[in-house]
């Protein structure tokens, strides 16, 4: 869109498609971006709310359910977690929720 402005256009070439759904959009993003491991969390507290259970969520994004457990276990991160998240300190899924201790 700034783009377009910037090329003095009034109209931008573009179509919405409305076949996609909110897991594509997920899946997209996250083959492309690698999506920050609290807007995953985000995402996944949105579909629990809305009666999904983990193996569903799972299932639909083609991931693992361990991996999907991963992700919940940052839904509510407490302060100083999110604290360094914002500082750039701590980025990555595993490090951000702890990765599990052998016994």
């Amino acid at each position: 869109m700034r783009a377009s402005r910037l090329a003095g256009k009034a109209e931008i070439p573009a179509f919405v498609d409305k076949g996609l759904d909110a897991y594509d959009q997920v899946i997209e993003n996250e083959q492309r971006d690698s999506l920050r491991p609290l807007e995953l969390a985000a995402f996944m507290k949105r579909e629990i709310d809305a009666g999904k259970s983990q193996v569903q969520i799972a299932r639909d994004l083609g991931k693992t359910q361990p991996y999907v457990s991963l992700v919940c276990v940052l839904i509510d991160a407490p302060e100083w977690l999110c604290a360094l998240y914002r500082e750039g300190k701590c980025r990555g899924l595993k490090e951000m929720a702890g990765s599990p201790k052998a016994p």
